[in-house]
């Protein structure tokens, strides 16, 4: 069995790094040990929090240059529903028959997870933009 966070979770938890940081106007640091603090007994892994960090940053730059202040809590929330709802080539996730951390770990770490994350975050945000993906339902995220 596996012990890696999976590609899917290390997503998800880093787009919700660059909303909280982006929120709290705190740096990601802050938000990426916060929330490693919940998985660092599941998945030993040293460079989770500066992967997060690095992603986080990343994904912040992008979006200040190209998204309107006030418009960019709805565009957070937006990709953290596709990140956690959908493949980056837009298919619907399918529904895991376990859940949790016990079950859903890899075998090998990915040393190109934060490429990997920008790759699906660069999807994510086109097809939102086009409105190609459903717009995340009222009450998501909140």
């Amino acid at each position: 069995m596996g012990k890696y966070m999976p590609n899917d979770l290390f997503n998800l938890c880093a787009i919700t790094v660059a909303k909280l940081s982006h929120v709290s106007e705190q740096p990601s640091a802050v938000f990426a040990q916060e929330l490693w603090n919940g998985y660092i007994s599941d998945y030993p892994d040293d460079d989770v929090v500066e992967d997060w960090i690095k992603a986080s940053e990343a994904v912040q730059e992008i979006l200040s240059e190209t998204v309107e202040s006030e418009n960019l809590p709805s565009v957070y929330t937006q990709l953290q529903f596709c990140f956690e709802k959908f493949n980056s080539d837009g298919t619907p996730k399918r529904k895991k028959l376990f859940g949790g951390t016990l079950f859903n770990k890899q075998k090998f770490k990915d040393g190109n997870r934060v490429s990997d994350f920008l790759r699906c975050f660069t999807s994510f945000y086109a097809a939102s933009a086009m409105e190609s993906l459903p717009p995340f339902p009222d009450g998501y995220g909140s």
